[in-house]
């Protein structure tokens, strides 16, 4: 629990503190740069084409609206927001009134996004081998970037080289921001589950909070093992709820081919972790916590199709082996 009186109050100290703001000039020209390339490949920019690529808060805030309706939630006291901290990950508490805050960082929005994408255009464009090493150069290099390695001179390359990416094909573009936003949802769900099971009332750890000219630090909750592994299955069947109920709202595209997208998360903190060379002590292994949820998924019966999934598992594989003999080089 903090100590700060309400979600309102918390969220808005927050914002304030990061200084985030829904657009920048630089994501704007990318996203008009983009556009310019796709509708020169027949896609046609339709009124809210600036709102999906340049705003994602304003796209978040409909998945995040979801979730609670399809859980009955939506009567409750629940607030989320974005804020850059120091860790790529998302954080739950409760304040002094009883209020429940989800804190999604900001940076590990756009890590997710990048890399999906990133991973769908390299399963379905029959890249050559060259092209496959691009994309696993611009991943690795992201994973640096978070880490906190200067990886060269130009800092718009990682931009421009994820211009590049995504302009190959707007559809498959498309589909990894859907898978995305399934990994995104999920992770909203696991930290509503950490306030469901009441593991947000005590426990404060320090955490921090950036804004351009210093640190910031508030109290949030610190969690255990077990708590993870509970949190993770609570999330499963929040997030199935929403694939029941929703799946046919077009802002949110959840439906029996995204069932088992979610568990990709876990890949990607294998990726971390490989990079960070450090185990945590508040969650288990991504491994572990893959093969539970992936047990829980199967003996719950549900009828999906694994293709996206497998074809992103199989990438994954690939790309985790090939980050390791990075490392060794």
């Amino acid at each position: 629990m903090t100590n700060i009186n309400s979600g309102k109050h918390f969220i808005n100290l927050l914002e304030e503190i990061s200084g985030l703001k829904p657009s920048n000039a630089t994501t704007v020209q990318l996203a008009n740069t983009a556009w310019d390339l796709w509708e020169k490949q027949g896609v046609f920019r339709g009124k809210d084409a600036n709102d999906v690529i340049s705003q994602p808060y304003i796209i978040f805030n409909n998945y995040y609206q979801d979730i609670l309706k399809a859980n009955n939630l939506d009567e409750k006291n629940f607030y989320y927001c974005f804020a850059k901290t120091k860790e790529l990950n998302a954080y739950a508490n409760t304040t002094k009134n009883g209020d429940y805050v989800v804190v999604f960082d900001s940076e590990l929005y756009r890590f997710i996004s990048d890399i999906i994408i990133t991973c769908i255009i390299c399963v379905y464009t029959q890249p050559s081998e060259k092209e496959v090493n691009f994309y696993f150069e611009h991943i690795f290099d992201l994973l640096l970037e978070f880490k906190g390695v200067k990886i060269n001179n130009n800092p718009d390359k990682q931009s421009m080289d994820f211009m590049k990416i995504i302009t190959k094909d707007y559809d498959l573009t498309m589909l990894g921001s859907y898978c995305s936003a399934a990994i995104y949802t999920f992770i909203v769900c696991h930290e509503l589950g950490h306030h469901i099971l009441g593991h947000t009332t005590t426990k404060k750890i320090k955490k921090t909070i950036f804004s351009e000219d210093k640190e910031h630090f508030i109290d949030f909750n610190n969690t255990n093992y077990q708590e993870e592994y509970d949190a993770d299955k609570m999330g499963l069947h929040l997030y199935i709820n929403i694939t029941k109920k929703y799946q046919h709202l077009a802002h949110l595209k959840l439906n029996h081919q995204f069932l088992s997208v979610p568990l990709i998360f876990f890949k990607l903190l294998e990726l971390v972790d490989i990079i960070k060379k450090t185990i945590s002590s508040t969650h288990p292994e991504p491994i572990l916590r893959h093969a539970r949820l992936k047990n829980i998924k199967i003996a719950l019966n549900l009828e999906e199709d694994t293709e996206l999934y497998d074809a992103l598992i199989e990438i994954f594989s690939d790309l985790i082996q090939w980050v390791h003999q990075k490392k060794e080089e």
